[in-house]
This record gives C-alpha cells, structure tokens and sequence, in this order.
C-alpha cells in the first residue's frame, strides 16, 4: 500500500517536472523565434500583445486581491508612500 502511494506521489512530482521542463522548452524555442524576425512592424507586434498580456495578468491579480481583501486604504498607501520617500531621501 505504501508503495503505491510513494509511485503515486513520484509520478506527480515527474509529472510537474516535466510540464516546467516543457514550459521552459517552450519559452526558448519562442526566444529563438522571435529572434529571426527581421521586420520592426512585426516585433512592436509582438512586444504590444505581450504588454496587453501582462497587464491583463497584473488586473486579474488585482481584482483576487481585492475578493480576498488584500486591500490597504489610502491613508495606509500614502503613509508607506512617505514613509519610502523618507527612507530613500536619508540613504
């Protein structure tokens, strides 16, 4: 019994590996691509799309945070703020 719940719990963990493995193949292979573009139309394309896709990433975060209220009020905000500022004027 024990046995097969240690292959269980390996065979995930290679499982998980190998997505990584696969998603980082990925990425290099799209590194490789994007390097033979010879057009700038074609890269300012391509940086446009991926901006909209990280923006589109930092609000769908945002708005979890804000159902699991991860919030701070604006006075909290603005005191960090300025506190930062202090912090960065003395160094």
């Amino acid at each position: 019994m024990n046995s097969i719940f240690i292959f269980k719990k390996n065979r995930l963990s290679l499982m998980k590996i190998i997505k990584v493995m696969s998603l980082e193949a990925k990425k290099l292979n799209f590194i490789e691509r994007f390097m033979k573009l010879k057009q700038e139309r074609s890269v300012l394309k391509l940086e446009s799309v991926i901006t909209e896709i990280e923006l589109n990433a930092r609000a769908d975060t945002s708005l979890e945070e804000i159902k699991q209220e991860k919030t701070r009020s604006y006075d909290e905000f603005s005191n960090e703020v300025k506190q930062w500022l202090k912090n960065k004027t003395i160094k």
